[in-house]
Formats: structure tokens, sequence, C-alpha cells
């Protein structure tokens, strides 16, 4: 009983060991371990491929400032468009600091689903006096293990910030398009 004991102790202790250093998903990455948000949604039956494509190019049109500066492949016969862009974040290290966190989004429709793709994701700090020319960091850089934790294997303060920040920011672009395109359509409303 005593050799159970010891053996069951030694095998929780040398668990906790490696669950303090192992790399937990910090976020979903394809198989060349870039870093990628994805989703096929599902969406009323009656929101043909056509209407889907419409309701994913007001997207682009709402959310950024000049869709057509941001909107890279726009092929409405195939019902794909990909566009690049920004959203503005806040960090932390000594102090806080904006920078500009860039991405690739993809929408490709069919009837009655679409499917979402968000990636080439990095960052970029604003330019200053300092440093006119801010170098660029990718996401897979970001949150790779070596630079996410530290030497005990806890999660660096100013990562968790940037972490939490990026998360923001994603979701807040994928309910905007999730929104948009459960919209019925768009611009054959003749009662205005």
């Amino acid at each position: 009983m005593k050799l159970f004991l010891l053996f069951f102790v030694f095998s929780l202790s040398v668990s906790n060991i490696f669950a303090q250093t192992e790399n937990p998903v910090i976020f979903p990455r394809n198989d060349e371990g870039k870093v990628l948000f994805t989703d096929v949604v599902q969406v009323d039956s009656t929101l043909d491929k056509s209407t889907l494509y419409g309701n994913a190019k007001l997207f682009f049109a709402n959310t950024f400032k000049s869709a057509q500066d941001v909107i890279q492949v726009d092929d409405k016969e195939n019902g794909r468009i990909v566009g690049k862009g920004f959203s503005e974040i806040t960090l932390v290290a000594l102090y806080p600091y904006q920078a500009k966190m860039y991405y690739t989004i993809s929408v490709s429709c069919k009837d009655g689903r679409y499917k979402y793709e968000i990636y080439d994701i990095y960052y970029q700090n604003y330019p200053s006096a300092e440093y006119p020319n801010p170098y660029k960091t990718d996401a897979e850089f970001v949150f790779s293990e070596k630079q996410y934790y530290n030497g005990k294997g806890k999660a660096r303060k100013v990562n968790e910030r940037h972490k939490k920040e990026t998360e923001e920011k994603i979701n807040i672009l994928i309910e905007n398009l999730k929104k948009e395109m459960q919209s019925g359509v768009t611009n054959n409303d003749s009662k205005w």
C-alpha cells in the first residue's frame, strides 16, 4: 500500500511539472502552424450565394474606412471576397500604447452557408521619433511557446494582454460578419 501511495504522489508531481510547461493551444492554427480563425456558418437556406456575397460586400464596406482599399479579391461569380485590413489595439509594456493588428479576412459563399477565414495576423507599432520604421511581428512569433511563457511555464503579463486584445478584436470582426451575413438583403428594399 505504501508503495502504491508513493507511486501515486510521484505521478501527481511529475504530471504537475509537465502541466506547468506544456503549451496549451493559445490560438487555433492550420497545418503549417499559422494562426487561423475559421468556421463554416450555416444560415437560412433562402440566403443564396448571391445574397450572401452581397452581404459580405456590405460587411467590408461597413467595417473598414475604405472597402475599396481593403478588398484584394472580389470574385462575384465564385462568391469570394478577400481583404486585408487592420484594427487598433492597446498594448501595455511599461505603459499603454497603441499598435496595429493587421490581418487578412476571406469570405467564401455558397447557398445557405459561408466560410470565413482570418489569417496572416501580424502586429506593428506606430512610428515614433525613436522608431520611425517599426518592425512587424507575426502572431506565430508572439504566441509561440518560447515567447509567450517565461522560464517557469507561466504566461507573461504583457503577452496575456496581447492575447486578450487579439481575441477581442477578432471576436468583434466575427460577430459583425455574422450579423451582416444573416441579413435578408440588401438593396431591393423599395419601401424607404
